[in-house]
């Protein structure tokens, strides 16, 4: 029922595949220092847009201490 997502391209590739998972019921959190892209002014602003669709944002710290939980 949730998808965490790293990659490359956050403007093409993940923000595609985040809006998927938004729109298929997946909750969506972005590993946001696991996302990169090589347009760097379009990074912050393509983090935005998914979170307005209701997508989440987490570091990987953040994310591998839930894991030990």
């Amino acid at each position: 029922d949730t998808l965490y997502l790293a990659g490359v391209e956050t403007n093409v590739c993940v923000l595609c595949t985040a809006l998927s998972a938004l729109s298929n019921g997946f909750k969506t959190v972005i590993l946001e220092d696991c996302v990169t892209t090589s347009q760097p002014e379009l990074q912050a602003p393509t983090l935005q847009i998914i979170e307005v669709a209701k997508g989440q944002r987490m570091s990987h710290h953040r994310f591998l201490a839930s894991l030990e939980k």
